[in-house]
């Protein structure tokens, strides 16, 4: 299957890649408190907003719930350098989004050198899982710029993989989204294939449904 579609809607559609839109992060050590009626007080020296600016952002709100000036999106990211150490994700990183056997989430030193063999078994009882729960990773695009990452003493390695971090996902109020198909359409610029777009909300659910426990992980 492909990972993007040949023949986009003319429609925001929920995975879609767009740009122009700006995230704001807000910053504070912790909440304010409330006084004894119950009244917060903003103090500006309690808190900071980021403003940024990403290149390409991802749609995460169901196209049926675009509307009203309201969409949610995801910045794209850059992929760690951690994630080409472990044989399986290095084969494509697009690996990472599905459901894989317990010992292919792990590099295989670790799975071997690191584990005790009970901790081996442990994990494979559990059956296939999903790894980095909260990331989904893009596919390589022509669209997207290359860019090198470089971690200590290792082999700096040049790529365009991107991905979405579930954690990052923002609320964002544009006036001139009135709906799915009635919004921004020229700040568009890649659809999902229907499988793909299959993959991102299967995923979705499952970092949203998932039983806390610590996920199989070769990034700290």
């Amino acid at each position: 299957m492909g990972f993007y579609s040949n023949y986009p809607d003319s429609a925001l559609r929920f995975g879609d890649v767009v740009q122009g839109f700006v995230f704001a992060t807000v910053k504070l050590y912790e909440p304010f408190p409330a006084d004894t009626d119950g009244t917060h007080f903003l103090d500006d020296s309690g808190y900071s907003v980021d403003i940024s600016l990403p290149r390409f952002s991802v749609v995460m709100s169901p196209s049926c719930s675009i509307g009203e000036r309201m969409v949610s999106l995801a910045p794209l990211l850059k992929v760690k350098h951690k994630f080409f150490e472990n044989e399986y994700y290095a084969e494509n990183l697009t690996n990472i989004n599905r459901i894989m056997q317990p010992q292919q989430a792990l590099p295989r030193h670790a799975w071997e050198n690191k584990l005790t063999p009970k901790e081996r078994e442990e994990k494979m009882s559990q059956g296939n899982v999903y790894a980095l729960v909260e990331l989904f990773v893009y596919e390589r695009h022509d669209l997207f710029p290359p860019y090198t990452l470089k971690e200590n003493k290792k082999a700096e390695i040049t790529t365009n993989y991107y991905m979405i971090d579930f954690r990052s996902i923002q609320y964002i109020n544009c006036s001139s989204v009135a709906s799915a198909e009635n919004s921004p359409l020229k700040s568009k610029v890649l659809q999902l294939s229907d499988d793909t777009r299959r993959e991102l909300w299967d995923k979705l659910i499952n970092y949203y449904t998932r039983e806390s426990q610590a996920a199989p992980s070769s990034v700290k």
